[in-house]
């Protein structure tokens, strides 16, 4: 039930978002994010390691918000920046068993992309932005190796938290894409669509196991009921 909720949320925030005017769009899209942080509240104890997602989870809907203004672009970028970085540090910590291999082959994507957008962007002399996007990128990586160690610690029969974080670095990458290059097609659904993909999978693999969000959704809306 929560899921299809999520995705009911992500389809109207899409959707809005493709409508000529966009009028409801600054309404629907923190929607996704907002269910997620709600079921991650209502089944929070506390760790270090839950206050750091949720730290994660919340400023990126900060992020969210700002992006809805063109204005606010970098304070945007530097509110999803903060809340990888609380990503990142949620998934560290442990004994590094990601294989060589993996880790090269992760970073390698990185690597290129840095290259062809930082070449355009010193082409134009844009140096505040390639400052910016170099110092994003690196923590895109950074979170990415970190999810994907904790999944081989974890033995995760399926990955996650490398999964949630991947989808986090390529829609981060068709927004970088749009704006120093050109824009893509079907980019707000691209975006967007990888984007609540990926806090989700963030979220289902690291504090909520696979009913437990079902099991506090129904719970929640039973004690509206009762009220």
């Amino acid at each position: 039930m929560f899921w299809e909720l999520f995705t009911v949320f992500t389809v109207t925030s899409i959707w809005s978002a493709c409508t000529p005017t966009k009028q409801f769009f600054p309404v629907t899209k923190p929607l996704p994010i907002l269910l997620l942080l709600g079921v991650v509240l209502l089944q929070f104890s506390y760790s270090t390691f839950n206050v750091a997602v949720l730290c994660g989870l919340s400023f990126g809907l900060l992020g969210d918000i700002l992006l809805l203004r063109k204005s606010l672009f970098m304070a945007g970028l530097a509110s999803f920046l903060i809340g990888n970085s609380f990503y990142a540090y949620a998934f560290s910590g442990l004994e590094w068993r990601l294989p060589t291999e993996w880790t090269v082959g992760l970073l390698v994507p990185y690597a290129i992309y840095g290259v062809v957008t930082g070449n355009q962007l010193i082409k134009r002399g844009d140096f505040v932005f390639l400052t910016a996007v170099m110092t994003y990128l690196s923590m895109l990586a950074i979170m990415v190796l970190m999810a994907s160690n904790y999944d081989t610690v974890h033995n995760s029969a399926i990955p996650y938290a490398m999964i949630g974080t991947s989808l986090f670095t390529l829609s981060d990458a068709a927004i970088c894409w749009e704006r120093v290059m050109r824009p893509l097609p079907l980019g707000t659904i691209i975006i967007l669509g990888l984007y609540y993909a990926a806090q989700a999978m963030i979220i289902r693999g690291s504090v909520l196991s696979a009913g437990a969000a079902d099991e506090l959704l129904l719970h929640w809306l039973k004690s509206i009921n009762a009220f």
